[in-house]
């Protein structure tokens, strides 16, 4: 079987180490982007050319991106955010930036994961903000930007939006 994978090249790295360690008879092609909106053009590539039997997505945000803008032909899927990437992303935070993770910004993850992974480390007294937004938004790379910048002024921890972080392996 062959499987086109699209996003960042840091995830996409990783997304790779494990399939060839994994899943050997899986040959994957790789196309990286590190903008989103790009990501419909791969998978229109990908797509027509032939290449690949099903497409997997980096993250929610270019799949719903790419999925309001080309109709699948393919099998296509995208990995999910866990919260064991919410757990190191916190960890991170806490080691590396010293925050004590009482406001905390997110652009695409779920609310509810975030709350409940903050309960279970004792954090009780938090605030979470999260922008507006829309996939199908002509400038949502621009609307997380101002969002993300508005929040680090204010020193608010943050999680950048662009997926290439942290992924469950």
């Amino acid at each position: 079987m062959r499987i086109g994978v699209i996003g960042p090249e840091s995830t996409v790295e990783v997304i790779e180490r494990v399939v060839t360690e994994s899943l050997p008879n899986i040959v994957l092609v790789i196309k990286t982007t590190e903008f989103f909106e790009e990501s419909d053009l791969l998978a229109q590539e990908l797509q027509e050319s032939g290449a690949v039997d099903a497409i997997l997505f980096s993250g929610p945000l270019n799949y719903n991106y790419v999925l309001k803008r080309i109709k699948p032909s393919i099998p296509w899927g995208h990995l999910s955010h866990s919260r064991v990437s919410i757990y190191k992303a916190f960890l991170d935070a806490s080691y590396k930036y010293h925050s004590d993770l009482k406001a905390i910004s997110v652009d695409t993850y779920d609310l509810s994961i975030i709350q409940e992974v903050l309960s279970h480390m004792g954090i009780t007294d938090f605030v979470i903000n999260k922008p507006e937004y829309s996939v199908n938004d002509a400038n949502l790379e621009n609307t997380f930007y101002i969002f993300l910048a508005s929040r680090i002024r204010m020193s608010m921890t943050f999680f950048k939006f662009l997926q290439h972080f942290w992924i469950e392996t």
